[in-house]
């Protein structure tokens, strides 16, 4: 899995794409840092994860980094089985 770091975005935001980068699985951060950019408006802690799946399925949390980064792999591997 690779998520990238866009400079122009605050910190914790990292888009999701596959190992060649042919494939782009959405975007991924703290709900406060989404909410600054626009990403979403939501009444969640702003320490939560979030990540955002550019498919338009709902967006899924976590409370820790580690965990909504295990969301994601999942997702990755089986968008039918995770996405839902």
């Amino acid at each position: 899995m690779i998520t990238l770091k866009n400079a122009k975005w605050l910190p914790s935001i990292r888009k999701v794409v596959s190992d060649d980068r042919s494939i782009k699985y959405g975007v991924l951060g703290t709900v406060s840092d989404l909410t600054a950019m626009g990403f979403v408006e939501c009444d969640l802690p702003g320490e939560t994860w979030m990540f955002i799946p550019l498919s338009g399925e709902r967006p899924r949390t976590s409370l820790t980094r580690e965990g909504i980064i295990d969301i994601v792999k999942c997702y990755k591997a089986d968008p039918e089985v995770c996405g839902g």
